[in-house]
């Protein structure tokens, strides 16, 4: 582990392998980068992997109540040039997965492409429930998550509602806050702007909606509303449904992530050395 360090905080991170392109992983809210250990086994070999601590997680610092996709981001570009990676590939998994897109839009010019696991946008709904207090929501997430694991004992499943639990719940607030005002006011601009240039591979196992809580994919599902607006609206797009994983993908799945991650990383480091030429 090292850290790089900030005025207002001080980000953790691994870094695996030294191989380019570099995949930078980014986690979801009140998790941390040890979500990705199977992904540094999987990866490093061919590609330099770093999976990183998002300020206010896992051993990095920072103020939760500040919180937001944009500075997270902007930690991440920092250390990028910091390290001197060079063009990277940027993975996100559910918040994550916002950061990643972030990135992309504001750097589309050094991201080769984006891989988003198990993402999904809350929409603007004029007719959401009144807030929960504090603890009510932590234990409306616990039990959410708790429900989107495939297999009751999936290696994730307990190392996550851990995290749950001992996170305090007005920090579990301010995550959910954070994704919620990126989906509503920056996730449109930020698509746009990657649109054309920026390759997106999606990896999805749960169906994300306006109105449906998420859920597993079905087998007789074959895309989602989140998908089908990502592919009319990105001209490099793919998506993979995973139906036999809950939300941690990662984990549930770790082949079918880890080779699709390494297809799409090989493909779009050969287009960018062919449009080098």
């Amino acid at each position: 582990m090292t850290f790089l360090d900030f005025p207002d905080a001080r980000i953790a991170y691994d870094s695996h392998g030294d191989k380019r392109p570099a995949i930078i992983f980014v986690h979801g809210s009140f998790c941390n980068r040890s979500d990705f250990d199977a992904q540094a086994r999987g990866l490093s070999d061919r590609f330099t992997v770093i999976a990183v601590d998002q300020r206010c997680h896992g051993e990095s610092s920072g103020e939760y109540a500040d919180f937001s996709i944009d500075q997270s981001a902007r930690d991440i570009e920092d250390l990028i040039e910091t390290l001197e990676l060079g063009d990277v590939v940027v993975a996100g998994h559910s918040l994550g997965s916002r950061v990643a897109l972030q990135i992309a839009a504001d750097r589309p010019d050094r991201t080769l492409g984006v891989v988003l696991l198990d993402g999904g946008r809350r929409a603007d709904r004029t007719d959401k429930p009144a807030a929960l207090a504090d603890e009510q929501f932590k234990g409306f997430l616990r039990d959410t998550f708790a429900a989107l694991h495939s297999d009751l004992d999936a290696k994730g499943r307990a190392k996550m509602l851990a995290e749950i639990d001992h996170t305090p719940a007005p920090e579990l607030v301010s995550y959910g806050q954070a994704i919620e005002h990126w989906d509503i006011n920056e996730y449109d601009t930020a698509i746009d702007r990657i649109g054309p240039t920026v390759p997106v591979l999606a990896l999805q196992a749960t169906y994300v909606d306006a109105t449906t809580p998420m859920r597993h994919v079905r087998s007789d599902e074959t895309s989602t509303p989140y998908l089908d607006d990502l592919a009319g609206r990105i001209a490099n797009f793919r998506s993979v449904l995973v139906r036999d994983a809950g939300h941690f993908i990662m984990d549930e799945a770790e082949a079918v992530v880890n080779d699709s991650i390494a297809e799409f990383v090989t493909k779009v480091a050969i287009r960018s050395a062919g449009a080098e030429r």
